[in-house]
Parts: C-alpha cells; structure tokens; sequence
C-alpha cells in the first residue's frame, strides 16, 4: 500500500495543493494543483518547484512541471 502526502497552502494570497505520492524515500510523483476558493484554475502558464536542505548543505534544485491536464501538474524525480 502507498501512502500520498497532501498538502493545501497559501502562498501570496493563491491557495496550492500539493500531492506527494508514493512519499517514499526515492523517486516520488509531486502534483500541483492551484485552487480559487477550492476550486481548480485553468490557464496557468507554468508552474515550478525549488527544493532545498535545511541546512543549506546543498544548493537549490529546481524543477519545471508539466501540465497533466488543464489544472493539474507535475513532475517524477528524487
């Protein structure tokens, strides 16, 4: 059985869920969904993640995601 990580945040006044899954050490599938009072918005024209060690230990990693459909996207990596 997989477990998903779901997470719905505000950032600079745009609400974005976040699905994580498996959430496994390894290779995941991060999804990015951007809501408007918790509905879907269509016509984004990119999204991307930064992802970074709390200690700074190692520098930033950035991620481009690709639309899976017209308000869902994501990438795989580790």
């Amino acid at each position: 059985m997989y477990n998903k990580f779901i997470r719905t945040l505000d950032t600079q006044g745009v609400s974005i869920m976040l699905v994580i899954s498996p959430f496994v050490t390894g290779f995941n599938n991060f999804t990015i969904k951007v809501l408007d009072n918790g509905e879907s918005v269509y016509q984004i024209s990119n999204i991307s993640m930064e992802f970074k060690k709390s200690d700074a230990s190692l520098g930033p990693i950035f991620a481009k995601l690709v639309a899976i459909n017209d308000s869902a996207y994501s990438v795989y990596g580790s």
